[in-house]
């Protein structure tokens, strides 16, 4: 939904996961900068945030994240999460190997602490976004 953002070079992976729990990079995306096109081109976001982490281990804040703080949103697209944890593989053995429904929700959602995050998350972070 909507395009991506304005591509910006040279950026560092964005880290999930950490403070005791396994770090998982994922790969800048093709974006990065202000939504060019689409139903979101030229938005205007006005809260937050209240800690983002950004690529290269930096991290935003605007204080509480309740301020004022009018800005573009920021979009980077990528396949990588979705291809590694959304593949056509990855939801076929969801569906197939799981016989119970705590284990098919583990697999779908992600085992914490496992670094993985599951065919949901793999769905989820494909738009590495920010509101920065």
């Amino acid at each position: 939904m909507s395009g991506n953002g304005a591509f910006i070079p040279g950026r560092g992976d964005v880290i999930l996961g950490g403070n005791g729990l396994p770090e998982l990079p994922i790969p800048a995306g093709t974006g990065g900068g202000c939504v060019t096109s689409g139903p979101f081109k030229n938005m205007t976001v006005n809260l937050g945030p209240v800690s983002l982490s950004l690529p290269g281990g930096v991290t935003e804040s605007n204080g509480d994240g309740l301020g004022y703080n009018p800005r573009c949103l920021k979009r980077d697209l990528t396949d990588f999460v979705n291809k590694r944890f959304a593949n056509a593989s990855s939801v076929v053995n969801l569906i197939l190997k799981n016989k119970d429904i705590n284990n098919f929700q583990m697999t779908m959602q992600g085992v914490p602490g496992s670094g993985d995050i599951g065919v949901h998350g793999g769905g989820e972070f494909r738009a590495i976004q920010s509101h920065l």
